[in-house]
């Protein structure tokens, strides 16, 4: 394995959070991009940088439902290294999802829902980066950037019918 792979490895089973083991190798971006080209490695990182959106909605009978959406981290951008401010990108995995449609209507749904709720949604398994007061956005769904999907019309039970019940929590 070469040297950045084993310094990676190294730095992980320290327990080096994640944000300040990008920061060594030249920031976030970098990083991703540097990892992409060892598979085990961009695995072992991936779980570093998961965590999942928890929503909720109703049925037309008033009962709710309350999904648990895993996703990736994608990009961090450090708004206010004092205050630990920033924006982190976030791309929801639910494989099952595979029609632009649907992709497109939770997508929409998934925009509200933060709007409403507010951004700091997230649940993140690094304890560093959940440590920061974060604003968690949904950039793509299933590797689906948002500039190729387009808001659209749904409802709570387009969406409940959408999402898997396997994500039910």
């Amino acid at each position: 394995m070469e040297n950045f792979a084993e310094k990676v490895i190294s730095l992980l089973e320290k327990k080096v959070p994640i944000q300040s083991i990008a920061n060594i190798f030249g920031g976030f971006d970098n990083f991703i991009n540097l990892i992409s080209k060892y598979p085990y490695l961009s695995a072992l990182v991936q779980t570093k940088l998961s965590g999942f959106v928890i929503v909720e909605l109703f049925d037309s009978t008033n009962r709710k439902y309350k999904f648990e959406l895993p996703f990736i981290i994608f990009h961090i951008e450090t708004l206010d290294t004092e205050f630990f401010h920033a924006d982190i990108a976030v791309d929801v995995k639910i494989p099952e999802i595979k029609s632009k449609d649907d992709m497109e209507k939770l997508f929409s749904f998934l925009q509200e829902y933060a709007s409403d709720e507010g951004t700091e949604w997230g649940t993140f398994y690094d304890s560093e980066i959940q440590k920061l007061t974060s604003f968690t956005i949904v950039s793509k769904i299933n590797g689906v950037y948002w500039k190729e999907l387009e808001f659209t019309d749904y409802d709570d039970e387009d969406i409940i019918n959408i999402i898997p019940k396997e994500y039910m929590v």
